[in-house]
């Protein structure tokens, strides 16, 4: 599951950054500044704002409840090398 993640983030961060070099190079956005000089950066800022609040409805579920984190030390028992010597 992580690793479908992790690609699923390299992906879409590389689509991204070539969307942007897009918007910079045709000429639609002036500069990478240009967000302070226009109508864009409000139109920006809200778009932010949408992503971030859908992301946190999204993670706090159907039951209003946070997901379960995984346990930051993994046990002996769920990896497949692990040897006698090693585990408690």
């Amino acid at each position: 599951m992580l690793r479908l993640w992790n690609i699923s983030l390299v992906i879409l961060t590389f689509g991204l950054t070539l969307f942007g070099t897009f918007l910079t190079r045709s000429g639609v956005i002036a500069s990478v500044h240009a967000f302070t000089q226009g109508s864009i950066g409000m139109l920006f800022l809200s778009f932010l704002a949408l992503v971030l609040l859908t992301r946190w409805a999204w993670s706090r579920g159907a039951g209003g409840v946070p997901p379960r984190r995984a346990s930051s030390i993994p046990s002996c028992r769920a990896s497949p090398r692990s040897s006698s010597t090693t585990c408690c």
